[in-house]
């Protein structure tokens, strides 16, 4: 009877043995699976991290781009009425005398605040001026003293 009950518990163990195995399987296999499901996860975040930050790099060099623009496109705006400003008394046209009707000249007018520098031909003068001139009976009291 000793070889049978020895035999037994032979048995009795080694399947004791193979359950734990399989039990240990089964966790090893779960724990790597969850880790997977982690380090995927962890590398989505990762992902949308750098996809955020590299849209937010992307909207800044933009944001800059446009903002040299501007400044240039203003900057130039700038150089262009100092040139203006600075061609304002200079004849324009044929060159001629613009008194014996040989060409015109640029006729510098300003506004009531004096600051600004409007100009203009001699014949589109602004409509005020150009009535009072011609005496067509408007506004005649601008430069004379009225009656």
């Amino acid at each position: 009877m000793g070889s049978k009950e020895h035999d037994g518990r032979m048995l009795q163990n080694a399947a004791r043995i193979n359950a734990k195995a399989k039990v240990l399987t089964k966790v090893k296999l779960f724990r790597a699976e969850r880790e997977a499901e982690v380090e995927k996860k962890n590398a989505s975040c990762q992902i949308e991290k750098l996809k955020v930050e590299l849209l937010s790099r992307a909207t800044v060099d933009y944001e800059i781009k446009v903002r040299k623009q501007i400044g240039s496109y203003t900057r130039s705006k700038r150089r262009q009425r100092r040139r203006c400003r600075r061609h304002a008394f200079r004849k324009v046209g044929g060159g001629g005398d613009p008194i014996a009707g040989g060409g015109s000249t640029r006729v510098p007018t300003h506004n009531s605040g004096g600051a600004r520098l409007e100009l203009h031909d001699d014949e589109g003068l602004p409509d005020d001026r150009q009535r009072h001139e011609q005496g067509d009976g408007k506004d005649q009291h601008i430069g004379a003293s009225p009656v």
